[in-house]
């Protein structure tokens, strides 16, 4: 009997909770991810002077986006 029971999931009777502070921290991490892969997308053919600048761009981004990363992962 219990091996047929073990596919079903088991309801806890209670949402789980949302953290507005989590979700704000997604919320900007992924617009910080995006803004770094459209900085890519552009580097398709892109002289030294566009890659520099861009890859400065991205950097800085990188660095705005570890707080994020650090609080979404906890």
């Amino acid at each position: 009997m219990q091996e047929k029971f073990k596919d079903f999931q088991i309801l806890h009777g209670r949402e789980e909770k949302v953290n507005p502070k989590l979700t704000a921290y997604q919320v900007e991490l992924a617009q910080v991810e995006a803004e770094i892969e459209k900085l890519l997308d552009t580097l398709t053919g892109a002289n030294a002077t566009l890659l520099a600048y861009a890859n400065k761009k991205i950097e800085e981004l990188d660095t705005d986006a570890r707080p994020f990363q650090r609080q979404s992962l906890n």
